[in-house]
């Protein structure tokens, strides 16, 4: 094979690669953007509750408890999808760090055989980019 030839193959599939990898990057990034809104979401949710609960108090009054099992059931359901997006968000850390490009052969003694998210303390998979709890960038 000429090298010319050899040269325009490796050009096109480092293309691939690099076409691959910022889709994926795109991805990760969008799911962390609706992590971010659903959590968002969520502390609304929470301050609806207080001021629900403060303002019942203030005029001495029982807060409606079906107006409070409907937040709750709503808090619930994006908990659970910030859940599915986390597994996603794991998925894409999986794959990433699956490659052969993020594995070396060679064992180092000088890198800890488990690592923790200096944000939150979250342990983290060998290789990841960044912590499924709170996508910080490791």
């Amino acid at each position: 094979m000429s090298f010319l030839k050899k040269l325009g193959e490796t050009m096109k599939d480092t293309a691939s690669t690099i076409g691959s990898k910022s889709l994926d990057m795109v991805e990760t990034g969008k799911l962390k953007l609706q992590r971010t809104q659903l959590e968002t979401t969520i502390k609304e949710k929470k301050l609806e509750i207080g001021d629900l609960i403060y303002t019942a108090q203030k005029q001495t009054i029982m807060v409606d408890s079906d107006i409070l099992k409907n937040i709750f059931e709503i808090i619930n359901g994006l908990e659970k999808q910030i859940t599915d997006i986390d597994e996603k968000l794991h998925k894409e850390v999986v794959l990433t760090t699956s490659t052969p490009a993020f594995h070396e052969d060679v064992q180092d003694e000088s890198i800890p055989s488990q690592i923790y998210c200096s944000k939150c303390g979250q342990e983290l998979s060998k290789g990841a980019k960044f912590c499924i709890r709170c996508c910080e960038s490791q």
